[in-house]
């Protein structure tokens, strides 16, 4: 079967880092290198604080890389579902929230020198095959009461294609969003952020003493388990209870080691 390969992820270089091989302490451990997880360490890092990135993979092959690249305050599941579920106050924070996002991009762009080819642009909702004109009165009557600023069109008025009736949505955007997520990357690592790819997190604990447990570092442990067990048979094979200990850790650690073999399959590929 043929495999398809994101535009994104074909027309960018992919931004390399180590997998995290030690034990590291930051004020902060953000999970996932995506565009979510970038945006807040390095908004993190702006305010001064040490902020350590891992993810599973690579920075930005997860959903990032296979995004539409539409930057937009139109609610996927509509501004009449929003106003339905949370009142026309929790429509506008909707709104306003995906508006801010946009205009967060910008800025960062402008500021970092991020060449992402960002541009402000309209945005058309227009009926499928089956839809009625009704459907997007009743959207445009939505997203005004969400401060949307939105138009009724008779046509979108895009060269090759005839949208009939359609709602028009002012000052969206649109951008490469690898290239954004490498410049927005290398932002983070010049504030003395630290990115690490290929670093699975298995366990976070959050107290006074919160920790993020990698599966390297479950593993290091492991085997650090293992050699001391190896050595106390050695030592005392006779004793009943460590040799128990080790017909159990047998059974643990085949599973565990099964576990990774399979992932680091599924990764090499």
């Amino acid at each position: 079967m043929p495999k398809s390969t994101s535009l994104w992820l074909d027309t960018a270089d992919t931004v390399a880092t180590e997998p995290l091989a030690r034990d590291a302490t930051a004020d902060v451990c953000v999970v996932g290198a995506g565009i979510a997880g970038l945006t807040t360490a390095y908004l993190l890092a702006r305010e001064g604080r040490t902020v350590i990135v891992i993810d599973a993979g690579h920075v930005g092959h997860g959903q990032t890389a296979v995004t539409t690249a539409h930057l937009s305050y139109v609610i996927d599941d509509t501004f009449k579902e929003m106003l339905r579920l949370h009142g026309p106050d929790g429509a506008r924070l909707a709104r306003d929230s995906h508006a801010r996002a946009i205009d967060r991009i910008e800025t960062i762009c402008n500021e970092e020198h991020i060449d992402c080819r960002f541009e402000r642009l309209d945005g058309f909702l227009f009926l499928g095959r089956n839809g009625k004109v009704e459907e997007l009165d009743e959207e445009l009557e939505a997203a005004r009461a969400a401060n949307a600023k939105a138009h009724r069109m008779p046509d979108a008025g895009v060269l090759g294609f005839k949208s009939g009736p359609c709602i028009r949505f002012s000052n969206q955007a649109q951008f490469h969003p690898l290239q954004y997520l490498y410049g927005l990357a290398g932002a983070l690592q010049r504030r003395g952020g630290q990115i690490y790819s290929n670093t699975r997190a298995v366990e976070a604990t959050g107290n006074s003493e919160a920790q993020v447990k990698t599966l390297f570092s479950a593993l290091e442990k492991q085997a650090e388990f293992v050699e001391k067990l190896r050595m106390a048979l050695e030592k005392f094979g006779h004793d009943f209870s460590i040799i128990k200990a080790a017909e159990r850790l047998e059974e643990r650690y085949a599973d565990l080691a099964a576990s990774v073999a399979e992932k680091l399959k599924a990764m090499r590929k």
